[in-house]
């Protein structure tokens, strides 16, 4: 029997019982479904927005304390609304009447609008004891409390600051308020934001002479490199949101930065 006969038989044997020679072609392969999974494509994004937020952050505490004095065609937008994103700006504006009616005793008031307890609690002795080295006599939260009381006097209105001043002879009062207050956690790095807005101002005809905002910035924890850095990286972060020094050391430095932009009148 001729051999090569026997092979033709053999395959057309084969494609009858398979299909037919269509099916002896190499099929085409597939493409691969290239859709990532949900939870990777978090996590990049993740680490992408905490490598900006870190970035930032270190920028910030490497910026050195700049001050801008606000001219007088810049009446028309507050000191306290002029804030960096990265950098540590005090913006403060000396009115020229200051110069020609020098108040000899301020009065620190309450804070206006809402406040932490713990701010309210500390910031306003922070700003006796720094007002102090401005002006001769000062009257702080505790002694104002105490004379609000004997003298009777709601200092909400402007008709009781005048008659305070009057009967304390204190010829200035100071007001302050919390522009903001923030406090970010993301396990592997934390933040804190603090920024105050001070103003003072003529008792007798409540005309300003002075004010100042600043916007403090503390930050802890670091951009894990590898899976192994992440509990240090999530240690240093978790120690700095639960230490208690932060806050008043926070206070005490925005409020020296604005009020070393007041003019010593002592």
């Amino acid at each position: 029997m001729d051999p090569k006969g026997q092979k033709r038989r053999a395959g057309a044997r084969r494609e009858r019982h398979q299909g037919g020679p269509q099916d002896w072609r190499p099929q085409e392969r597939r493409p691969r479904d290239r859709r990532r999974c949900p939870l990777a494509v978090a996590l990049r994004a993740f680490w992408l927005v905490a490598a900006a937020a870190l970035g930032a952050g270190q920028l910030a505490g490497c910026a050195k304390t700049t001050y801008n004095a606000a001219g007088h065609d810049a009446a028309a937008k507050p000191a306290e609304d002029i804030d960096l994103l990265i950098g540590r700006e005090v913006t403060y504006r000396v009115e020229r009447v200051i110069y020609t009616a020098m108040p000899r005793c301020a009065v620190v008031l309450a804070p206006t609008g809402k406040a932490p307890a713990a701010i309210k609690r500390l910031a306003g002795p922070s700003i006796a004891r720094y007002l102090r080295d401005r002006i001769p006599r000062v009257i702080g939260p505790v002694a104002r409390r105490r004379l609000q009381t004997s003298h009777k006097v709601d200092f909400s209105h402007n008709g009781d600051r005048s008659h305070f001043a009057r009967a304390t002879r204190c010829d200035a009062y100071l007001t302050w308020r919390v522009v903001t207050v923030e406090d970010n956690y993301f396990l592997v790095w934390s933040e804190r934001r603090l920024g105050l807005a001070l103003a003072l101002y003529r008792a007798r005809d409540h005309k300003l002479l002075w004010r100042g905002a600043h916007t403090g910035r503390r930050s802890d924890g670091s951009l894990p490199l590898s899976p192994f850095s992440v509990p240090f990286a999530a240690y240093e972060a978790t120690s700095f949101k639960g230490d208690n020094d932060v806050l008043p050391s926070m206070v005490d430095d925005v409020v020296r930065r604005i009020i070393v932009t007041l003019p010593d009148l002592r």
